[in-house]
């Protein structure tokens, strides 16, 4: 399959969409370089210490200077002779940490220099841009692929998707679990049929918000015994042909199907979303930054207020980057930043005078 992605290269966040050789949106990926101050970053390289090593569980918890200490499993060939407590180990990152999880870890053949500190960040992880070069075509989001950009982002983060000839999914992550609802609706579509337009969706839907551990999905009730098993059919073949790891359980009497999806670090939620599931402040004010951008690109020379709510003011005012700068770079310095206290702090308007 040939794939594109869509990129969005903008002050303090680069976002992308991938999709597939018919156009529709495959993964969503967001890149906060920023992020790296305070957490390990996937595919950064790492001196880490060895802080305790478990024989049950065949793996070492590494010390990387920032964050949970990363796991580091041995594998089926054990522990190498030069790993144990208290050494360091070159270590690369293979998913960041998510939930109440560390880091993922792969070893690295890097011997780092005799006066290297541990731990210390051996190399920063490559610009998104780099990595998706590497996986197909990319093409720079213009003023209208922002926006798209945009749409595609907020409906990931709807928990209800509608289904094409009616009915609609509720995507509910938990602690436990992903619950996925499948809802026939008011319409007239029948269960039989939203379920099976429903299995496509889900999968989909799962690869662009990074969902993974165990999913429940709660088909529509089904009389026909056939009908069940159509459906089942087609989860395994939807398993089968999903890039990330699956195992599938039967479904249960009551029509429910379990089964498990390979974790890949942060779901697009935790990146973008607080602990209540509403917008953090900081996806607020990169989101007011983006608006300030495009406003000065489509009204050249004029000066420009960005009014916001405090608390994204605050956060602007000191963020952990220098926004400044770049914005200057590209807009000069006509620009200014206000609070307007009637604002709710995903809102903003960028005034041009």
């Amino acid at each position: 399959m040939s794939m594109t992605a869509l990129i969005d290269t903008a002050i303090g966040e680069t976002r992308a969409c991938v999709f597939d050789d018919k156009g529709a949106p495959l993964q969503l990926l967001i890149e906060r370089p920023w992020e790296a101050q305070t957490r390990a970053l996937a595919h950064a390289i790492y001196y880490g210490r060895v802080t305790h090593i478990d024989e049950k569980l065949n793996a070492g918890f590494i010390d990387l200077g920032l964050g949970k200490n990363g796991f580091l499993p041995f594998g089926k060939q054990g522990r190498p002779a030069n790993v144990h407590e208290g050494v360091g180990v070159a270590v690369r990152v293979r998913c960041e940490a998510h939930d109440d999880k560390g880091p993922l870890l792969a070893l690295h053949e890097h011997t780092p220099a005799a006066n290297t500190p541990c731990p210390s960040l051996l190399s920063a992880a490559p610009p998104l841009a780099q990595l998706l070069a590497r996986t197909g075509s990319v093409k720079d989001a213009d003023a209208e692929a922002r926006k798209r950009l945009d749409a595609l982002i907020d409906d990931a983060l709807n928990p209800v998707v509608s289904l094409p000839g009616g009915g609609d999914i509720a995507i509910e992550p938990t602690r436990a679990l992903i619950a996925i609802d499948v809802d026939t609706g008011s319409g007239n579509a029948s269960a039989d049929a939203v379920n099976i337009a429903a299995i496509p969706v889900i999968m989909r839907q799962l690869s662009l918000r990074n969902l993974g551990g165990i999913i429940a999905i709660d088909f529509a009730p089904m009389r026909a015994k056939k009908i069940r098993q159509k459906v089942e059919n087609l989860m395994q073949i939807a398993v089968r042909n999903d890039p990330v790891r699956m195992q599938l359980s039967p479904m249960n009497k009551i029509g429910v199907t379990l089964f498990t999806r390979q974790r890949e670090g942060r779901s697009l939620a935790q990146i973008l979303c607080d602990h209540r599931g509403r917008k953090s402040v900081a996806t607020c004010a990169l989101e007011a930054m983006r608006a300030l951008e495009n406003t000065g690109r489509a009204e050249p020379g004029r000066p420009l207020v960005l009014q916001t709510a405090q608390s994204v003011f605050d956060w602007l005012d000191d963020a952990p980057f220098d926004w400044r700068t770049p914005m200057k770079d590209r807009l000069g310095g006509r620009f200014t930043l206000t609070i307007d206290p009637a604002l709710a702090r995903d809102q903003y308007e960028v005034i041009s005078q």
